[in-house]
């Protein structure tokens, strides 16, 4: 679980929660890519009760989940992932649309 301390938040004003939300997303990638390392999967999870989880880890009034990694051994017989959505490989140089 990554978290953040919402006093330093609040004592980087208004750019504080965008800050907190960079550097949780930055602190996830690192583990994930740690975890890879170590032949491990990783998965990003957002989606929860932030009120079950601080319960649950004891997390203090005071800070904010940001983000939540699921790490294990990946399947031996890992169904094949789903098809790419089209377009989903798209990318572009300089402006939208543009090649």
């Amino acid at each position: 679980m990554i978290f953040t301390d919402l006093e330093v938040t609040r004592e980087l004003g208004k750019l504080g929660n965008v800050c907190a939300t960079i550097d949780a997303g930055a602190a996830a990638e690192n583990v994930a890519l740690a975890a890879t390392d170590l032949h491990l999967g990783a998965c990003f999870t957002k989606s929860y009760s932030e009120t079950g989880v601080k319960e649950i880890l004891n997390i203090p009034d005071g800070y904010r989940t940001e983000v939540m990694l699921q790490l294990g051994y990946p399947r031996k017989d890992q169904p094949r992932s789903m098809r790419p959505r089209e377009g989903a490989d798209a990318t572009y140089h300089n402006r939208f649309g543009g090649s």
